[in-house]
């Protein structure tokens, strides 16, 4: 959230490297997102608290930040 998407994309991929794992999986968008964890009882992912809320059945493990954007 606090970095560039330039830098985001460089870091997650120096992690892919460096692990030797694959890349996290990207959505366009939060319905993408919350249909994916539907059908993953165990997928673990992270969204905006106000879209959390929004969605009935999603559980909320552990918040990790609260504030205001700037």
């Amino acid at each position: 959230i606090y970095m560039s998407a330039r830098h985001y994309e460089r870091r997650i991929l120096a992690n892919v490297f460096r692990s030797g794992g694959r890349r996290l999986a990207s959505f366009g968008n939060e319905k993408r997102l919350v249909d994916y964890i539907r059908r993953r009882p165990a997928a673990l992912s992270y969204m905006w608290g106000d879209e959390a809320k929004a969605v009935e059945d999603l559980r909320v493990v552990q918040v990790l930040w609260r504030g205001v954007v700037e």
